[in-house]
């Protein structure tokens, strides 16, 4: 199965330091390193992130996943063959494998000029589409731990305020939330507890928030993607249609809903984003949605005030 790997996880420190490593060893072959400078100036000015000695992600700073993956070595699965130049793509189907193999992606060649021209063929950015199938697991993920959180929460929420953290029906019949109803329907008295109503909205908030997570996937969703091109920077924005993707692998989602700077964005866009740059990635934020990373988000479709 093919990949896509996020660009922010190849700029971490951890893969930055392993890259820096591998080329500190010495032990990278000049072949690659030319096949290497040779695609970095057909595509102009791309970066690599080396994985190994022989096998390295190419990637635009700009973008939100990496290309694809070049290689210099023995491309031959289960047999011994002579060095021969690689390139790793999701648009390559190489049909002598099985479509489950990392070879199925992989196009080799004996000459670098023809390895040069299949990365400039194949070596292409993501579509918004892709990029949302890809990232969409994050958002399942982390939507379910973040149910189950408020889910948690929502329980101890009531057993505290309307129960009281009492054990029975003849406790809770007492708690001082019944006491406080019992006086509003006597004399409409307001709530003399203090801390009652804070605890009473906090209750409410997870109690929203459950239901909103409980139904994620059947409302609409927005998958936003913030890439750098020539110095501008754009939003792509796809639906999330949940249904196409239950049971079967294809990404496209219909078409890309909008392309255009990001200042012409959506208002409710805008804010969401605005709202989720302030929190960790895959964190989900109840009402607005969850940001991926730097450049990806998913927003919840709220009406513009």
């Amino acid at each position: 199965m093919y990949r896509n790997m996020d660009i922010a996880t190849l700029q971490s420190t951890k893969w930055q330091d392993n890259h820096d490593h591998i080329l500190s060893t010495g032990k990278v072959r000049t072949e690659f390193e030319t096949f290497m400078s040779a695609v970095n100036h057909a595509l102009r000015g791309v970066e690599f992130c080396l994985v190994g000695t022989d096998w390295a992600y190419v990637y635009r700073k700009g973008d939100t996943h990496a290309l694809g993956k070049l290689g210099y070595g023995d491309m031959l699965k289960n047999a011994r063959g002579a060095n021969q130049y690689g390139v790793n793509s999701r648009r390559i189907e190489n049909k002598k494998y099985r479509d489950d193999s990392d070879y199925y992606f992989t196009a080799a060649s004996k000459t670098m000029k023809v390895a040069v021209a299949t990365a400039c063929t194949h070596l292409v950015p993501l579509s918004v589409q892709e990029a949302m199938y890809h990232s969409r697991q994050h958002f399942v993920n982390k939507s379910g731990e973040a149910l189950q959180h408020v889910s948690t929460a929502s329980t101890e929420s009531y057993d505290k305020t309307v129960r009281d953290n009492s054990y029975g029906t003849r406790e809770a019949i007492n708690s001082r939330l019944m006491k406080e109803l019992r006086i509003l329907l006597e004399t409409g008295y307001s709530f003399t507890d203090p801390t009652l109503s804070d605890e009473l909205r906090e209750m409410f908030a997870h109690q929203t928030a459950y239901n909103e997570l409980s139904t994620i996937q059947k409302i609409f969703l927005y998958f936003v993607r913030v890439t750098e091109s020539f110095g501008q920077t754009v939003g792509d924005v796809a639906l999330v249609d949940w249904s196409k993707y239950r049971y079967a692998r294809e990404h496209d989602a219909g078409g890309t809903l909008m392309h255009a700077p990001v200042e012409h964005l959506p208002q409710f866009i805008l804010g969401g984003i605005a709202v989720l740059s302030m929190v960790e990635p895959n964190q989900y934020v109840a009402g607005v949605g969850m940001r991926v990373d730097d450049r990806q988000f998913f927003i919840a479709e709220r009406e513009e005030k």
